[in-house]
C-alpha cells in the first residue's frame, strides 16, 4: 500500500511539474503563458477602431438610459421599458446605431 501512495504521490508530483509545458504545446492556457498586449496583436484599421468605439459608447450609454429607468420604475423595469430597451439593444446589434430617439 505505501509503494503505490509514494508511486501516485510521484505521479502527481511530476504532472504538477510538467502540465505547463503539456499546456502550452497543446496551444491551451497554462500558467505560464502571459496573453498578448495590443501592440502584438494585429493592428485594426481606423474604420474598424471608431465603429468598435462607437458601438462600447452606445453601450455604455443604453446601459446608463437602463438604470434611469429601473430606478425610475421603483427597481424593476416595466414591461414597456424593457421592450423599449431591448429594442435598441437589437438596433445597436444590428448596425452599431442607435435611434435618438427617448421615451
Amino acid at each position: 500500500m505505501r509503494t503505490y501512495l509514494s508511486v501516485a504521490g510521484a505521479s502527481a508530483i511530476a504532472l504538477t511539474a510538467l502540465w505547463p509545458q503539456f499546456a502550452v504545446g497543446a496551444g491551451a492556457y497554462s500558467y505560464g503563458s502571459t496573453a498578448k498586449s495590443r501592440s502584438q496583436q494585429e493592428a485594426l484599421d481606423p474604420a474598424t477602431q471608431d465603429r468598435i468605439q462607437k458601438r462600447h459608447d452606445a453601450l455604455v450609454a443604453l446601459r446608463a438610459e437602463g438604470l434611469k429607468l429601473r430606478d425610475a420604475d421603483g427597481g424593476k423595469l416595466t414591461p414597456e421599458h424593457e421592450a423599449y430597451l431591448q429594442a435598441k439593444l437589437d438596433a445597436i446589434n444590428a448596425d452599431g446605431t442607435v435611434k435618438a430617439d427617448k421615451q
